[in-house]
């Protein structure tokens, strides 16, 4: 499969990994009082991407982050998210970025958004458990 990347404009689709073990994540998230889930939807977005210029391959391998890795749950936006580090990801990142690709934040932080942000104390110990991401794909 592959990914299409143009210039900066408006936000288009986006080259992301599914969460493919998210019910752990959702069991960890409910333990520590968050309600609002839907882990079928859960991914971690890799860049975002336009459709209408040259192609760039897609990586079809999963992705396994292990426990630890500065793990932090944090309000990003209107959401609250568990974010990580990879430096798989981040190099992944650039490569698409380098063909293309674009974010439109100051950095990279890999994340998996899993909930609204309702104002709940963020003061809980992260989500420990292996992360397993799918194959990019466009999303």
């Amino acid at each position: 499969m592959t990914a299409s990347f143009g210039p900066p404009g408006p936000p288009g689709p986006a080259v992301i990994r599914a969460l493919k073990n998210a019910t752990e994540l959702a069991a960890w998230a409910r333990k520590e009082g968050f309600r609002h889930l839907c882990p079928s939807f859960w991914h971690v977005t890799v860049v975002l991407t336009d459709i209408s210029s040259p192609t760039l391959e897609l990586d079809s391998h999963e992705l396994h982050i292990e426990t630890g890795h500065d793990r932090q749950v944090r309000h990003m936006g209107g959401l609250i998210a568990l974010s990580f580090q990879s430096s798989a990801l981040m190099a992944r990142h650039n490569v698409l970025r380098e063909a293309g690709g674009r974010w439109d934040y100051s950095i990279y932080r890999p994340h998996v958004s899993f909930t609204p942000n309702d104002g709940q104390n963020l003061d809980e110990r992260p989500f420990d458990g292996p992360l397993i991401f799918g194959p990019e794909e466009l999303g």
